[in-house]
């Protein structure tokens, strides 16, 4: 079964970068982030609940294939 077009919007406002950043600034969760180099955008994030419980591996597409996803896990 496919979402419809509002639930897929829904899903994804929850996981684009503006969601993300409120989510790193949240105390209860652990989160590591690479920037670009511009210092502007998100190149990968990794989030995880307290209790080792994953959330989120973002890698955007144009960092992909460069180990930063490992890193970014492995430092989680």
């Amino acid at each position: 079964m496919s979402p419809t077009p509002a639930e897929a919007e829904a899903f994804l406002s929850t996981i684009g970068e503006p969601a993300i950043r409120v989510l790193v600034a949240r105390v209860d969760l652990d989160y590591v982030v690479a920037e670009d180099p511009t210092g502007e955008a998100l190149a990968a994030a990794a989030g995880m609940r307290r209790g080792g419980v994953l959330m989120h591996l973002f890698v955007h597409p144009a960092y992909q294939r460069q180990g930063l996803g490992r890193r970014l896990w492995e430092l989680m």
